[in-house]
């Protein structure tokens, strides 16, 4: 578990209002902590993805923590490697997050490009990371000439107990 998706997750509390009802995809998933999450919160639609060695601790972590919501809201898993075409009727999504995906140089031009396929016009996409960001400047770079607006979240609207000096949380909409 990465301090990025407590901070990430502890912020979507506050934001549960605008959250609700929504399709939301996590990238990168991990445990599913902030996709998990936003099933508490009452998401209508939640997709936690990943690599396949990770699908049996998302399917189990979802499974554990299946009476916070109501079971035709369970959160739906799927293997996902970022750049690959997606399977048939994947998104789009209103919302995508993930955490701490800024890790490899080779990964962020998939990662740009699978965010832009499972978007909408009005996708909201909510990142955060800590320290293991070597390859976020690239991203963001990649993001852009996807047509993303990338706006970094000012830490005084995190909650003051979830948030540290080396993790950030940006918020991409598309341009224009």
């Amino acid at each position: 578990l990465w301090a990025a998706s407590l901070v990430l997750s502890r912020w979507l509390v506050e934001m549960r209002a605008r959250l609700a009802g929504r399709t939301v995809v996590e990238l990168g998933a991990g445990c599913g902590l902030v996709g998990i999450a936003l099933a508490a919160l009452g998401a209508e639609q939640v997709l936690l993805t990943d690599l396949e060695c990770n699908l049996d601790l998302l399917r189990e972590n979802a499974r554990r923590n299946s009476a916070l919501w109501q079971p035709r809201f369970a959160p739906q898993v799927l293997e996902l490697a970022w750049g690959v075409p997606l399977p048939p009727g994947t998104g789009p999504f209103e919302c995508i997050v993930a955490t701490d995906v800024f890790y490899s140089h080779e990964a962020v031009a998939p990662l740009a490009r699978t965010l832009s396929a499972l978007a909408g016009a009005n996708t909201e996409v909510l990142l955060a990371a800590g320290r293991n960001r070597q390859a976020a400047d690239s991203f963001f770079a990649h993001a852009a000439a996807e047509g993303w607006a990338i706006a970094l979240v000012d830490r005084k609207n995190l909650d003051p107990l979830f948030q540290s000096p080396e993790i950030d949380v940006w918020r991409l909409r598309r341009a224009g």
